[in-house]
């Protein structure tokens, strides 16, 4: 794992969510859930994925200084927008991802089919 890493978030014609978690860390559990109702309101130009930090590695990642981190990739900005908010909760995710993301509509993504799974990077 962790080989897709750079391929995945690159990728200029995705938009990209990674949390980056590990095995010990209990925010990172609880973080799974909100994880996956976050993957059913996104696009089909957007991904959801986990990196198990404790696990993989990937040439080119700035490992984070504490798990959980969550980073958004936009299609423009493949650096990442690291989440700095005090909540994980998942309206705080989504609101955050709204105002991030250029093509992210929660309201839009819900009615359809696109996305429903969290992949693992």
């Amino acid at each position: 794992m962790g080989k897709n890493w750079h391929q995945v978030v690159q990728d200029e014609n995705k938009e990209v969510l990674v949390a980056y978690i590990t095995s010990y860390c209990g925010a990172c559990k609880e973080l799974e859930p909100i994880l996956d109702e976050l993957a059913k309101t996104v696009h089909e130009d957007m991904i959801i994925a986990t990196f198990n930090g404790d696990a993989n590695e990937a040439e080119g990642l700035v490992r984070p200084k504490g798990f959980p981190a969550i980073v958004f990739y936009p299609k423009d900005k493949k650096e990442g927008i690291v989440y700095t908010g005090a909540s994980r909760e998942f309206t705080d995710l989504m609101t955050w991802l709204e105002e991030k993301s250029p093509t992210y509509n929660p309201a839009y993504a819900s009615m359809s089919a696109f996305g429903d799974t969290v992949e693992e990077l």
